[in-house]
């Protein structure tokens, strides 16, 4: 079974007698709105918009999207109650859906928008930079800042392929001297990073290692005042605004993991009865292989998203 568009299909395996039928298909206005004589049900299924569990008792069939943290009214393009993050974005209408970006971007669970630019940053480099600082011992603070300043200082990573200077996509925000870190893979440029942090910034790492620092001391460490190093000149709220970015940033990642752990397992259930039936064709074939890897990659996300769960509850900010 597969969905594409709001379509789902059941898809059986090669040569067999089933036929391929739409159970479930649902055309929508940009917000969201089912449109009439365009929506076929079979099943009672009771998710719609956005893949969103549909509250019917409220307002009509289609008509409430239950968000985790909002309900969304499709026909008028906005949530019922003010955004919980509405003073981190003091740019947006407190009731907007998904920030009024309606061709390039998804909600996120009724706290702000995701694009396809933040999929390719955290697919690229943001989840394997977060397992990274988690590995090295950073507390839950310490980790959500360092996101926070990759996914700003890149533009969350823009420029889809690795590039050789920070001027193009600079995924861990050294701005001292205008350094520039010269890579050409994501581990590379942690190695570098790291370097360069550990000769300049020792004492900044020091205070992402402890589990209760204060902003304060961070932003001290980073810009000590005249006549020192400082990370970031005359950037009094460096700190503040990175930590801030982290949260929205993590929160962000765990929506796209959700996404892309979906997908692998649904490219996964064509493969499955072979494989657990040890079929010696299957077992020496390249859907082997695949069936292998994809459940490698599955694993290795849900490991990130429950220490990015972890960090977010540990850090007070889930």
């Amino acid at each position: 079974m597969f969905k594409r568009k709001g379509i789902l299909i059941y898809a059986p395996p090669p040569n067999s007698p089933n036929r391929v039928g739409i159970r479930n298909s649902t055309d929508y206005s940009p917000f969201g709105v089912e449109l009439d004589g365009r929506t076929v049900s079979l099943d009672g299924y009771r998710f719609g918009f956005q893949n969103q569990e549909k509250d019917d008792e409220i307002k009509g069939e289609g008509n409430s999207i239950n968000y985790t943290f909002r309900m969304h009214d499709p026909r008028l393009g906005r949530f019922f109650v003010v955004d919980p993050f509405f003073r981190d974005f003091p740019w947006n209408s407190t009731y907007a859906f998904c920030e009024n970006r309606l061709l390039d971007c998804k909600e996120l669970e009724g706290l702000q928008a995701v694009s396809a630019t933040h999929k390719n940053y955290f697919n690229s480099a943001g989840i394997y930079i977060f397992m990274k600082n988690s590995e090295k011992g950073f507390s839950a603070k310490g980790q959500i800042f360092l996101l926070g300043q990759s996914a700003t200082e890149s533009g969350y990573g823009v420029e889809s392929n690795l590039k050789s200077s920070v001027d193009k996509n600079n995924y861990w925000g050294l701005k001292k001297g205008k350094v520039k870190l010269n890579y050409s893979t994501i581990g590379e440029g942690y190695q570098a990073w790291e370097s360069t942090m550990n000769n300049n910034f020792p004492e900044v790492l020091d205070v992402l290692m402890k589990k209760n620092f204060t902003i304060n001391e961070l932003q001290n460490k980073l810009n000590p005042g005249e006549g020192k190093l400082n990370y970031d000149p005359g950037n009094d709220d460096y700190a503040q605004n990175a930590y801030n970015n982290g949260v929205n940033a993590l929160k962000r990642m765990i929506l796209v993991i959700d996404e892309d752990i979906t997908l692998k397992e649904k490219r996964q259930e064509g493969l499955v009865k072979d494989y657990k039936n040890n079929n010696p064709t299957f077992a020496n074939s390249k859907d082997r292989a695949s069936y292998v890897k994809l459940e490698k990659e599955i694993n290795y996300l849900k490991k990130a998203k429950i220490k990015a769960e972890n960090v977010l509850k540990e850090a007070g900010e889930n």
